[in-house]
């Protein structure tokens, strides 16, 4: 997965990793066509001085920069990890030099989203781990 476009956000190891989506795109799971990145709060503070039009706010009131043109939505608060971000950052599985989030993260991530694509991501999830 090429993931050079990033490097205009200087995303820097050890301050931010993926989630969601393209957490089973890089285990072979399945396709996702959009970056989803949890970064520490000091970088989403660099990253909103830089790109202010970018901020924005989820329903849940949760503050994340979206670079739509990209399809990147980078967040530095992460229900259900609220006050933990950096724990999971530092926990994350580095699939060719590139940082994602830990497995067991995941399935906790997406058993908190509870939709029923995220169901069908734990089932593969599981699946893949036998």
């Amino acid at each position: 997965m090429d993931c050079s476009f990033l490097d205009v956000f200087d995303l820097s190891k050890g301050e931010r990793c993926f989630f969601s989506g393209k957490c089973l795109e890089v285990r072979g799971l399945r396709m996702s066509g959009d970056f989803d990145i949890l970064v520490t709060s000091q970088l989403f503070e660099r990253l909103k001085n830089t790109f202010p039009s970018a901020f924005s706010l989820k329903e849940n009131k949760t503050p994340f920069l979206l670079f739509a043109d990209q399809k990147v939505e980078i967040f530095k608060d992460l229900p259900p990890f609220e006050g933990q971000e950096q724990e999971v950052i530092a926990r994350a599985e580095y699939f060719d030099g590139v940082p994602y989030m830990a497995f067991d993260d995941l399935i906790a991530f997406k058993q908190y989203l509870g939709r029923p694509k995220d169901f069908t991501d734990i089932e593969l999830l599981q699946k893949s781990k036998c």
